[in-house]
């Protein structure tokens, strides 16, 4: 039943319901992991990250079969996705819709999906189902589909990372959220997130922390920064929030870690030289 009607909606508050381009999520957590967890698997807690919806929607396809037609049961990627999908069907209020997989190889392409995901986006919001939609998507090719459910009256959320997704697609949404490293890094599972922690973040008062020699000095995209070190930890003091003489800080103990995470938040830093002492 949709939610406009002849009768009082009786239902929850608000119905949100999210639909994911599995492809693009795994993508987006391919890039995460290479920048910044050697590589290792992200282990995505879908619970966590369907936490706010009434119903979430999961549209992906397994890997294609083998150039000489046989099943490649024994590759462990396709176990590892084939497991995940029974994962995310088991969860409550989750449904998982598989596509095919054409071709082999490099010219391997997934069928179905994206006409999957659009069918059961326009369905939804046709019917008045839920009140609001959040698509966690970025390719240019989804422009036309947020269109029509922008048109439709329903309103839609896009959830992505900065460098992957479409500018088009993200201007014909009424909203966007932005999918960067602190953000992903919520919806992993926490026995990994307690072997990989991230560099802490906080805002200081001061320009200078309380402790700690200063390092070096530099510039990223948003201004002025500083390096400070003590006990073994260092401490990254950037860009004032807002320009309102509060200090965004980064602590870790690894420096090139902490260097990278910031970066993607703030912009490449440029440290500048060290004056040279004089001579005689």
């Amino acid at each position: 039943m949709g939610i406009s009607g002849g009768g009082a909606y009786l239902g929850p508050q608000e119905v949100r319901y999210l639909f994911v381009d599995g492809g693009y999520l795994r993508k987006v957590a391919e890039k995460f992991s290479r920048e910044f967890f050697d590589g290792a698997d992200l282990p995505i807690n879908y619970q966590a990250l369907g936490s706010q919806f009434t119903r979430c929607f999961y549209y992906d396809c397994l890997p294609a079969q083998s150039a000489n037609g046989e099943s490649v049961t024994n590759d462990a990627r396709l176990e590892r996705q084939r497991e995940q999908l029974s994962e995310i069907r088991s969860l409550h209020g989750w449904h998982v819709v598989e596509g095919v997989m054409a071709g082999t190889g490099n010219r391997a392409r997934q069928k179905q999906v994206d006409v999957h995901i659009a069918v059961d986006l326009l369905t939804h919001s046709y019917r008045k189902n839920m009140h609001r939609a959040a698509f966690i998507a970025g390719d240019q090719d989804f422009k036309p589909l947020v269109e029509a459910v922008v048109r439709d009256g329903m309103l839609i959320e896009i959830w992505f990372e900065r460098s992957s997704a479409s500018r088009d697609l993200l201007d014909a949404a009424d909203g966007r959220k932005p999918l960067d490293l602190y953000e992903f890094y919520r919806y992993l599972e926490r026995p990994f997130k307690d072997a990989h922690p991230l560099p802490k973040r906080w805002v200081n008062e001061s320009w200078r922390v309380m402790a700690g020699e200063l390092q070096r000095s530099g510039e990223c995209r948003e201004g002025s920064v500083d390096l400070y070190c003590h006990g073994g930890e260092y401490t990254i003091v950037g860009p004032s929030q807002g320009g309102g003489g509060r200090y965004r800080c980064m602590g870790y103990d690894n420096l090139d870690l902490l260097e990278r995470v910031f970066a993607s938040q703030f912009g490449e830093i440029t440290w500048r030289k060290a004056p040279v002492a004089p001579t005689g």
